[in-house]
């Protein structure tokens, strides 16, 4: 019954797989060919079926902002890094712990705005180059961190 159908979770974490390991163009052709055939003329854009209808699977699309951000958020260690794998300006969203916001990453500027909950930080910046603050910063809903280079 299954035989003829194309699992897009299974395409979206080869993807994300292939942009972790710096495979970036290849990665992303899988999303394109992903897409066009969810276009919204042949197929729905917003039920990518596999197994039946609304199949949780496809919900492996997330590790793509993962894998293109490069974020990584530690409760533990209060920080939160990022290495996007696009050049920028790059934006995404970021979801950390209690709290989700927006990732705004330009060349000589880094800014994540809270949008929803409550985040502490005590690092923020790109991978292997983040600053520690003096203290703990809490950040609520409209507050932001900016790192400049």
């Amino acid at each position: 019954m299954y035989s003829d159908e194309v699992w897009t979770g299974i395409e979206y974490q080869v993807a994300a797989h292939l942009i972790y390991e710096g495979l970036v163009e290849e990665g992303l052709r899988i999303v394109e060919a992903l897409r066009n055939r969810h276009d919204g003329i042949r197929r729905n854009p917003w039920n990518e079926f596999e197994c039946g209808h609304q199949y949780a699977r496809a919900l492996a699309s997330w590790s793509l902002i993962q894998a293109l951000s490069g974020v990584r958020y530690s409760a533990v260690e209060k920080s939160l890094t990022f290495d996007p794998k696009l050049k920028p300006p790059f934006k995404c969203v970021v979801a950390a712990g209690s709290a989700w916001g927006l990732l705004t990453v330009e060349k000589t500027k880094a800014t994540f705005e809270v949008r929803y909950g409550r985040i502490t930080l005590r690092k923020f910046g790109p991978a292997g180059k983040a600053k520690t603050t003096e203290g703990e910063q809490l950040l609520t809903a409209g507050e932001s961190v900016v790192r400049r280079e």
